[in-house]
């Protein structure tokens, strides 16, 4: 594989697999606004007749699957989501969002991070980690023999991949690997680069984009799905707005998150 070659003022593909609208559309327009000309929207609704916003409607993209929660089907939806975004060449950069995530920081914070190195943005754990920090997730594996320990990676489904990172994904996604995996989508494309010898170490930054609450307690140290914020804290708005991320997960249609202004 070559080095990192992206372009330094190239555009950014916001790659959404959602069931239908956004939460937040407003919000995502108005931290497009500023640099207009940097980004590229391209939609994968579960349901597209639920996509009301008309920049949303234009950004639906003509190639879909059947999606099903936990399945290797999301991985497929989010292949078709890349496979779509790489047709620009402009495309530098491809940010996973889902209908409730927002923006914390504004358009231009993001485009000068990337711009200044070029990186991939995903927190990764090898197998032997997980085994210690998550037991119960490294379960998910067993299923699949197939898979080199050594090369599994675990992530959160949420990443920033620049161009080469992308095309390398695109080029050999391995689907097949990942058919008895539950939740496949938070070790894809992780594994995938891991096992085509792709220096992540090198190549990107071991961070995560988004930032997400899951409020473990003593009764639920391994809570199943993370909290969803509707009426947003002062407190927890600057916890976000003092958070490395750029986006954060998961606010409602009805979150007052927009108040705060933090994508402007």
């Amino acid at each position: 594989m070559s080095g990192v070659t992206v372009s330094k003022r190239g555009t950014i593909a916001v790659l959404y697999l959602v069931r239908g609208d956004l939460n937040q559309p407003r919000l995502w327009e108005e931290w497009a606004h500023e640099c207009s000309n940097r980004v590229r929207f391209y939609l994968h609704p579960k349901f597209p007749d639920e996509v009301m916003s008309p920049w949303l409607k234009k950004a639906v993209i003509s190639s879909r699957v059947a999606t099903e929660y936990g399945t290797p089907s999301i991985i497929a939806a989010e292949l078709a989501l890349l496979k779509a975004a790489l047709k620009l060449k402009t495309n530098s950069f491809f940010v996973l969002a889902s209908e409730s995530c927002v923006p914390i920081k504004p358009l231009r914070s993001l485009l000068q991070c990337l711009d200044e190195d070029g990186r991939s943005r995903l927190a990764m754990q090898t197998y032997d980690d997980l085994r210690l920090s998550i037991p119960h997730k490294a379960t998910r594996f067993h299923h699949v023999p197939l898979l080199p320990r050594a090369k599994i990676r675990f992530h959160t489904q949420w990443w920033i991949l620049n161009r080469e990172a992308a095309e390398a994904v695109v080029e050999q996604p391995m689907l097949d690997l990942f058919a008895g995996v539950s939740a496949a989508d938070e070790s894809w494309p992780g594994t995938v680069l891991a096992l085509r010898g792709y220096p992540w170490e090198e190549r990107a930054v071991a961070a995560d984009p988004t930032w997400t609450n899951w409020e473990a307690t003593p009764q639920q140290p391994f809570p199943s799905s993370p909290k969803t914020y509707a009426e947003v804290s002062a407190a927890t708005a600057e916890i976000l707005r003092n958070s490395p991320c750029f986006f954060a997960r998961k606010f409602s249609a009805e979150s007052d998150i927009g108040r705060h202004g933090l994508h402007r």
